[in-house]
């Protein structure tokens, strides 16, 4: 996965992101089940208190680390804990102290035919990255870039 990027422009602030003991992460890559992922362990860790998740948005709940305007970081950094974090960073890219601490970490994977054609689908919805080439062409970007 190549990070955004404007992910560039925060990765001191990424790699030196205070890690707490009791944050919880959820890291993945993109399509792979994130968002299951992430309203599954909130409500796991919440009692499965379906009127306190739908009293915010799963961003608000679950926000992203990695944004490309880096405007989470300090957010994050300020929020109560227990925190909880998601990312699609490859681990070089994560804070320094997230393997060196006490952190719960999910990661989540996904069959890379089914990924590829589901960020191809994705791409295409979103008018992301000029997806006007063919799904040949998307999955040699796609292989030479993972």
């Amino acid at each position: 996965y190549a990070a955004p990027k404007n992910t560039y422009l925060y990765k001191d602030d990424i790699l030196n992101f205070r890690v707490r003991d009791d944050d919880v992460w959820v890291l993945t890559y993109p399509k792979c089940g994130t968002t299951w992922t992430q309203e599954m362990v909130w409500m796991i860790c919440h009692d499965a208190d379906s009127a306190l998740a739908r009293s915010a948005t799963i961003m608000d709940r679950f926000p992203m680390l990695d944004t490309p305007d880096g405007a989470e970081i300090s957010r994050l950094a300020a929020r109560a804990s227990p925190r909880y974090i998601k990312s699609h960073l490859p681990l070089c890219l994560l804070p320094r102290g997230l393997l060196h601490s006490k952190a719960k970490i999910i990661y989540t994977v996904r069959n890379p035919k089914d990924t590829s054609i589901s960020l191809y689908k994705f791409f295409q919805m979103m008018e992301i990255r000029h997806m006007d080439s063919s799904f040949e062409d998307f999955m040699f970007y796609f292989t030479e870039q993972t």
